[in-house]
């Protein structure tokens, strides 16, 4: 009788077939890591740009944030300033409101204050509104198309 040596055919194509049909989930997992890995480094990037973005707004004095909101008049309006252009590679979007966290009004809505209008120009933003009715600065950072965003309120 003769020793058989090495694999037949069979056994070497059924093997061959085993390692192709394993192989198959194995590069799916790798590419799936692979787009998991960038669109992890694009959302950290984005983060980065809100928060260095709020940062340098939360360091500007109050006076610049009141005439900033002044300018854009509303909470839903960008501040053109503070914000990048749609064609920045992370455009981010900068926005200011005046901010009734008492309610002093009796609106029950923190983006109205009421403006005695002392000065005639119809303004919560302006210099001659007493300091005690305007004591915090709603700001907000977005990244331009995108539910990114970092909310804060600054404090005269």
């Amino acid at each position: 009788m003769r020793k058989q040596r090495g694999l037949s055919y069979v056994e070497v194509t059924l093997a061959a077939l085993l390692l192709s049909v394993g192989l198959v989930p194995v590069l799916q997992s790798l590419q799936g890591a692979g787009v998991t890995a960038e669109v992890h480094g694009l959302l950290n990037e984005e983060q980065l740009a809100l928060q260095s973005r709020l940062d340098l707004v939360r360091n500007q004095p109050f006076s610049s944030l009141l005439a900033m909101a002044a300018q854009a008049g509303s909470a839903d309006v960008a501040v053109a300033a503070w914000s990048d252009a749609a064609t920045a590679r992370t455009p981010v979007l900068v926005f200011l409101s005046a901010y009734d966290a008492v309610n002093e009004d009796g609106d029950a809505d923190p983006f109205t204050v009421t403006d005695p209008n002392t000065d005639g120009d119809g303004s919560v933003y302006t210099a001659t509104l007493p300091a005690d009715m305007l004591r915090l600065m709603w700001v907000k950072v977005q990244i331009s198309g995108s539910d990114q965003s970092l909310t804060t309120l600054v404090r005269r």
